[in-house]
């Protein structure tokens, strides 16, 4: 059977974008650490990018939100950052966007509808439309469902706990200064899982509207993003009573 696929290019894009935010994150930063950082979190961005579009949105927000949170914070620093490596990260970064704006040329849009694809559309029609909420409702429970019922549980535990950190942290008073800076990584994931979400639903409810498409929602989708989540979700365990012994 198939053991590698765009998504799999994906989740190690996805790990080297967030190998590349722990170091930048690191409590003081050396010029080749951050060199290093820039350097993992751009190819770790190309190859999201180059695996599969909703990768490409989630690794570049929570890449974009953290450096951003970077060079507010450490704009001496960054100004050290050698010109030539952010010429060749952005580079790098366009390369593997090539494709899509040939899509846009030719189709005028980054997720052309080929016939293959409309076909497949077609052979998996004829539910009935739904609203807005009852959409989304499904989008999010159907796709566990399909999983299996431990895959279900597993999955809603997982992402309740997780979102639950991420708001926490992101919204919730400001943390004490930490070794690490849990809720810089707190509000890069929550902006990337927002964004990728809402665009992925519009567009796939676009298609229930038109095709009578039923709801695609899967959590592989969002695994180029686990070493934040991880991240967050064991830390929201340790806070739990048992483990603040440790």
């Amino acid at each position: 059977g198939e053991t590698f696929s765009n998504d799999s290019v994906a989740f190690l894009g996805g790990g080297l974008a967030f190998l590349g935010a722990v170091l930048l994150c690191r409590k003081e930063v050396s010029d080749r650490a951050l060199h290093a950082a820039l350097a993992a979190g751009a190819a770790g961005t190309a190859l999201c990018i180059a695996a599969k579009l909703n990768a490409a949105i989630l690794a570049g927000t929570f890449i974009l939100v953290m450096l951003a949170a970077f060079v507010v914070k450490e704009r001496a620093a960054f100004a050290r950052v050698s010109k030539p490596l952010l010429l060749l990260c952005a580079a790098v970064c366009f390369a593997a966007s090539l494709p899509y704006l040939a899509f846009v040329q030719e189709f005028g849009t980054t997720a052309p509808e080929t016939p293959g694809q409309i076909k497949m559309i077609s052979d998996n029609t004829g539910g009935p439309r739904m609203g807005l909420a009852a959409y989304l409702v499904e989008s999010l429970t159907g796709a566990l469902r399909n999983a299996g019922r431990d895959a279900f549980i597993t999955y809603a535990i997982f992402a309740a706990v997780t979102a639950g950190a991420a708001l926490k942290m992101s919204f919730g008073p400001r943390m004490a200064a930490q070794a690490f800076p849990l809720q810089v990584f707190a509000r890069a994931a929550l902006a990337a899982t927002a964004v990728t979400m809402a665009l992925h639903l519009a567009f796939s409810y676009q298609r229930h509207l038109h095709y009578g498409w039923q709801p695609e929602l899967y959590p592989r989708y969002y695994f180029p993003l686990l070493g934040s989540y991880l991240l967050l979700f064991f830390h929201a365990v340790t806070r739990l009573g048992p483990f603040k012994a440790f």
